[in-house]
Order: structure tokens, then sequence, then C-alpha cells
């Protein structure tokens, strides 16, 4: 679900990411995940990555951050 919101999204909210992982997602683009099956948590601080768009819960640097965070750890 996305913040403030009870709709539920059917598939993956960060398709490169590995499937069992669990993401809390906070105010300016902050991010926690964690990934149980690499006993790994990772957290995101700074800026929104979306300068034009700070609040919306995920972006395409998501998706971009878990193809290079795989290929590092795969």
């Amino acid at each position: 679900m996305l913040p403030r919101s009870q709709t539920v999204f059917q598939g993956a909210l960060i398709p490169n990411a590995p499937s069992d992982m669990f993401a809390a997602l906070g105010a300016s683009d902050q991010k926690l995940y964690v990934i149980p099956g690499k006993k790994m948590v990772i957290v995101r601080m700074g800026d929104a990555s979306d300068p034009d768009n700070p609040t919306f819960a995920t972006s395409g640097f998501d998706n971009a951050l878990w193809a290079k965070i795989n290929a590092v750890i795969n």
C-alpha cells in the first residue's frame, strides 16, 4: 500500500528487489529495506531521489538501486 492509501497494489513494488524484501517508506523519500533471506538491512536517507515528486513512495530510483545492489550481492 502507498502512504495514506488503503489500496493494495498487486505485483512487486520494486521488481529488481528480492522477493522476500519488506520496505518501510518514510518522509522525503527515506526508506528502510529488510531482506531476511540475505540477512540484510539497507537504509536510504537524504533528499528525495525525484525532487519534482518528493513525496511519492517509489520511483525509478528504487529499481535502479536494486539492480546495482544485486550486482554486488549475487
